[in-house]
């Protein structure tokens, strides 16, 4: 996170401008609007009374609250006429479960990985891994809530405790099933922060790992609402992953599942994951060379990279396996990003192939297959 202060400028006399601000507290609102702060959330520190070291305090806690009406608004997918529900049931998550298990033995690993071919991909040593374990923990949550009260719930916690980052999504649906099945499974590679805040977390931690992006298949399929998909991302996200950017993973990962399963072409979901990743600088031209050449850096685990590196694998496919292939050619998190890929395969293509449900079941250890079969 960029910021810029000036210490002189927060010391000295302020000369007001005639707007009432000075030119340190101008600074800070121009911030915000550069973190992607709505302007409700800019009112909340944007005061000429306080000087421009409150306002930047203030804006740094901000930058973690989630206003819900605004990204509702700033992530709604582009309205289209003869939209269609192209299957019912749990094909995507059954498809980023698999994208897992293929991805699983190759993540992070400098094999050879020219010509990887689907079938040749599952081995022995393919298994789950967190990824899975979280998509059932989504499942298992989205299957028990009451969409209209929980929208209605959500919003009213968001509108009383606005400036509190730990709220309002620290105690949901989302946040009891991953501390659930993160007891449940605890051996399966969880990330540190993750680790920690299943043990003993209450507050969500400032990530923008994928760990929020990988999750949340369910919820991209279940809902029929745009506008729930939406919210349900966002407080999937929120309970952990509350920086901008994890929760902007989430959303942009359901929302495209949820356009692929209800008929919008690969240009138009490509299009509407360009809109919201315009000024990252890992991806610009969104072709597999240009994603197998990336120069990951820090990023190998972020949403900002693992997100729209997905979505190249499943746009430059022409079958569910293919993506898969796609997300196995190149070096990195090679598991969230088959989850990932994976699931936004199976929404757009509609349904996947008994060899891919046999590899989920075959793989599953038995309490996750028993629960799983029970769900679906």
């Amino acid at each position: 996170m960029k910021i810029i202060i000036n210490i002189y400028d927060f010391f000295r006399k302020p000369k007001k401008k005639s707007d009432g601000f000075s030119a340190a507290q101008l600074e800070q609102i121009q911030l915000g609007r550069e973190a992607g702060l709505s302007e409700g959330q800019i009112q909340h520190y944007a005061k000429p009374d306080m000087d421009a070291f409150q306002m930047w305090d203030l804006r740094e806690q901000m930058e973690f609250c989630v206003d819900v009406p605004f990204l509702i608004e700033k992530y709604y997918p582009p309205v289209r006429e003869g939209v269609r529900t192209k299957y019912s049931g749990w094909v995507a998550t059954m498809g980023g479960i698999c994208g897992d298990i293929a991805g699983s033995r190759y993540e992070f690993s400098n094999c050879d990985r020219k010509g990887i071919r689907f079938e040749a991909a599952i081995t022995e040593h393919s298994r789950i891994t967190d990824d899975t374990v979280m998509m059932l923990a989504t499942l298992e949550a989205v299957r028990e809530v009451d969409t209209d009260l929980e929208l209605k719930q959500l919003l009213d916690i968001h509108e009383n405790n606005f400036t509190d980052a730990s709220l309002p999504f620290g105690d949901t649906a989302y946040s009891k099933k991953y501390k659930k099945y993160f007891n449940l499974f605890p051996a399966v590679g969880y990330g540190g922060g993750f680790w920690t805040w299943g043990l003993t977390g209450k507050e969500p931690y400032k990530s923008y790992g994928n760990g929020s992006a990988m999750r949340v298949a369910p919820i991209g399929e279940f809902f029929e609402n745009p506008e729930n998909v939406i919210l349900h991302a966002v407080a999937s996200a929120a309970c952990t992953h509350n920086h901008p950017e994890g929760i902007k993973g989430a959303v942009v990962t359901a929302v495209c599942i949820w356009m692929g399963k209800h008929g919008y072409s690969k240009d138009e979901i490509l299009g509407y994951v360009k809109t919201h990743y315009e000024n990252q600088k890992l991806i610009q031209r969104y072709t597999m060379k240009e994603v197998r050449s990336c120069k990951q850096g820090g990023y190998g685990v972020a949403c900002q990279f693992t997100v729209p590196a997905a979505v190249v694998c499943f746009v430059e496919s022409e079958i569910y396996e293919g993506c898969i292939e796609n997300a196995l050619s190149f070096e990195g998190d090679s598991d969230t990003i088959g989850a990932i890929a994976g699931a936004m395969a199976a929404a757009y293509y509609g349904s996947v192939s008994d060899k891919v449900k046999g590899i989920v079941f075959e793989r599953l250890p038995e309490a996750l297959r028993g629960i799983l079969e029970k769900m679906i």
